[in-house]
């Protein structure tokens, strides 16, 4: 079993962002905890798909290619872990998270960040005949006869949910003979609304054939050809797709409702990014990564030593003009073990309640990461900047 203090589902924008601001929290006296990446795909999400990003409007679009360099640059710097699987199951148990995975392993984390977008992404970027929804409903008739036009005389397949049957009559109109990927409990749904063939399938893996021809391997053992794959973004941000959570957290909407600081009504479960079923930019999913990274930050915080944690000057127990001319040392692994047991003598927690350092899941440096290493990414060494 791997353990970490914060586990990160999902390594696009909005969870790396989450797992950085979890491991780089720029205050005063502050303790770096550790983080981990959960993802079956390679990190970057949407933003593998290329093409510019808007933040703000169009004064302000980056690359995306420049934008995912910049979020794996302080993955590498953080050493932040990245377990490259699915999160099959996600249980409570003694005040703690338990992640069970597709392969087998297990993650135990005091605190966990979805952040899965609206679907997880695999590998399907990798392949140009793979369209995404995207500008809204009224976009997409141009996106599925683009799709229609590169499949040819083959079949469309289309990744999609419950929320199709909104769209029956366009996809009947131009693609009446497509196949629909849906989730669990879906096909009931929309047999009465799409003519296409309807199959219910929660993963598949991709590939190519020497053809140029699309093959999905369902975990079923049917292998799908296609001439072309259509992810229908549009339905699964009106109701992403989630890993099964006990106990439940309460809903609104489609998804779990959410504090001011994306904590869900179970504590120590936050949301990040377009899971949410908020407005879907890249903007909001940097936010929200900041906004979850922090909050799951105060919540192992809190849990481990009974006090806030000081995280901004404004929110500091002491005042803020007394420590401007202190400097902080880097906060090596051995610098966390020795304060866990030893705050400094100047720190607010000193006379706090703390539990030993062995207790503690921030030690996985050297106990536990090594149980999952061969599941892990390797880490590059990062260039000067």
């Amino acid at each position: 079993m791997i353990r970490t203090d914060v586990a990160v589902v999902g390594a696009g924008p909005a969870g790396l962002t989450a797992a950085i601001r979890v491991r780089f929290v720029k205050t005063f006296q502050a303790l770096s905890l550790h983080a981990t990446l959960i993802d079956p795909g390679q990190p970057g999400g949407l933003l593998r798909f290329g093409g510019e990003r808007m933040l703000s409007g169009p004064g302000l679009r980056l690359p995306a290619a420049e934008v995912l360099e910049r979020l794996l640059a302080d993955q590498r710097r953080l050493e932040i872990p990245l377990i490259k699987d699915q999160v099959t199951r996600l249980s409570q148990q003694d005040d703690r998270f338990l992640l069970n995975l597709e392969t087998g392993g297990q993650v135990q984390a005091e605190a966990v960040i979805l952040a899965t977008g609206s679907r997880p992404l695999v590998d399907e970027d990798r392949f140009s005949n793979v369209l995404i929804t995207y500008k809204g409903t009224s976009y997409l008739r141009s996106i599925l006869r683009e799709a229609a036009e590169r499949a040819g005389d083959q079949p469309v397949v289309v990744a999609t949910n419950r929320r199709a049957a909104l769209l029956a009559e366009l996809y009947g109109d131009l693609l009446p003979e497509g196949i629909f990927l849906v989730p669990e409990g879906d096909r009931s749904r929309l047999s009465g609304f799409l003519s296409g063939r309807i199959i219910e399938a929660g993963t598949w893996r991709t590939a190519e054939s020497p053809d140029g021809r699309l093959e999905l391997h369902l975990p079923a053992g049917e292998c799908l050809e296609a001439g072309a794959m259509l992810l229908d973004y549009l339905s699964f941000q009106a109701r992403p797709l989630l890993p099964p959570v006990l106990p439940q957290p309460e809903t609104k909407g489609g998804t779990y409702r959410l504090t001011s600081e994306l904590e869900t009504s179970l504590p120590g479960l936050f949301l990040a990014g377009d899971v949410s079923c908020r407005y879907a930019s890249l903007a909001t999913a940097l936010g929200d990564g900041v906004t979850a990274g922090f909050g799951a930050y105060r919540h192992v915080y809190r849990r481990r030593f009974g006090a806030e944690p000081p995280l901004f000057a404004y929110q500091a127990p002491e005042r803020p003009q007394d420590h401007l001319e202190r400097e902080l040392p880097v906060p090596t692994y051995d610098l966390r073990l020795r304060w866990l047991e030893t705050p400094p003598p100047d720190h607010p927690l000193l006379g706090e309640e703390r539990r030993p350092a062995d207790h503690l899941p921030s030690d996985i440096l050297d106990r536990t990461l090594a149980e999952g290493l061969a599941s892990l990414v390797p880490l590059e060494d990062d260039d000067e900047e």
